[in-house]
């Protein structure tokens, strides 16, 4: 249901590798926010995408903190490695009841793989597919 990587990063390298990549992409990012440390002292960040799935309505989403944005999570789970995550797109607009936007989540799920594949690599993105 979820779509990630594993990368041998810390979760503030890989952070800034995945705003990097998705803004090489031609993704915007409305957002980006650490999110508090826990009890294990493992941070983690936040990347919120703006509109990428404009078919859907305002109000499909259950929660006012996901609707117009789509989130990435970074977290630390080891020394130096990392996990960047999201949800699948295809399985997001599934969940909501909106299957006139697979398509479009189709295509979006495409360019996050890429991204995410930019951030495990650790290269510069390629550019906009």
């Amino acid at each position: 249901m979820n779509l990630h990587v594993h990368v041998a990063r810390t979760a503030a390298d890989a952070h800034a590798a995945l705003l990097e990549a998705c803004r090489a992409r031609g993704l915007v990012v409305a957002g980006s926010h650490a999110t508090p440390r826990g009890p294990s002292g493992r941070g983690g960040f936040v990347v919120e995408l703006a509109d990428p799935l404009p078919g859907i309505p305002d109000d499909a989403s259950p929660s006012a903190a996901t609707r117009n944005v789509y989130p990435i999570s970074v977290f630390d789970t080891d020394p130096g490695q990392c996990r960047v995550a999201t949800l699948r797109p295809a399985e997001f607009v599934d969940l909501l009841g909106h299957p006139e936007a697979a398509e479009a989540a189709t295509a979006f799920e495409a360019r996050l793989r890429a991204v995410l594949d930019d951030v495990l690599r650790g290269a510069p993105p390629a550019g906009p597919r």
